[in-house]
């Protein structure tokens, strides 16, 4: 019995993770709390946001403890019910230690060669410098060329600026994304905008957007995405 027991243990529990380092182990404790004061300014329950995300009370404790075997799935189920699933999308997006690298393995530029003297490399062709030229040569040179004028480039047209909060009420669909938010929710932040957009494209039907809320994806897109919409 005491055999059958250790090895249903053996494959039905999950391995003890590796002790992490102390910077992250405080990190991750840190990101717990806040994810805990985040439900406690929006006054809901552990319950209710445990059965909105679909995991156990115990799992939210979990989570708001920062505990490492928490999965990422998990936590981004906690995130979303507090409208907070914006934040993932900031996650490792500006990677400066991996641009710096790159740019260190880049060729080095080579060194341009000096100029050489006007009157050296002339002399060097057989040519005589302009200064022993006589008159009458230079009344026979062709006639100044004017100079043409390389075409300015267009200015890119500048990226309308976003309200810092977008009301639900103005968009339709994007009202119907933001179903599991907490009651009275009526703004979100252009952040969080953009991720309910990202996370849920399944469920939007670009077509049947009204042409404010196209407006509204292109700029958050332009703003926010950099550019880039992440479906």
């Amino acid at each position: 019995m005491a055999i059958g027991a250790a090895l249903y243990i053996m494959r039905y529990m999950p391995a003890r993770p590796s002790p992490l380092p102390p910077a992250d182990a405080s990190a991750l404790t840190e990101l717990g709390e806040r994810l805990r004061k985040a439900r406690l300014r929006r006054a809901l329950t552990a319950s209710a946001v445990a059965a909105a995300a679909g995991i156990t009370r115990v799992t939210l404790h979990r989570v708001e403890r920062g505990e490492p075997a928490v999965t990422l799935g998990t936590v981004s189920k906690v995130m979303g019910v507090l409208g907070l699933a914006g934040d993932l999308a900031w996650l490792a997006r500006d990677d400066k230690l991996g641009r710096e690298l790159q740019d260190a393995r880049l060729p080095a530029r080579r060194a341009a060669r000096p100029a050489q003297p006007q009157s050296w490399a002339a002399e060097s062709r057989g040519v005589r410098p302009r200064a022993a030229q006589s008159r009458a040569e230079q009344s026979r040179a062709a006639p100044p060329v004017a100079p043409s004028v390389a075409p300015q480039p267009r200015r890119a047209a500048p990226v309308p600026r976003l309200a810092r909060r977008i009301r639900l009420d103005r968009y339709a669909q994007l009202r119907q994304l933001a179903w599991h938010l907490a009651p009275g929710a009526t703004t979100l932040a252009p952040q969080e905008a953009l991720a309910l957009y990202e996370r849920y494209w399944r469920h939007v039907d670009r077509a049947a957007m009204d042409p404010q809320e196209r407006a509204l994806l292109d700029k958050l897109t332009a703003t926010v995405g950099k550019g880039v919409l992440l479906v």
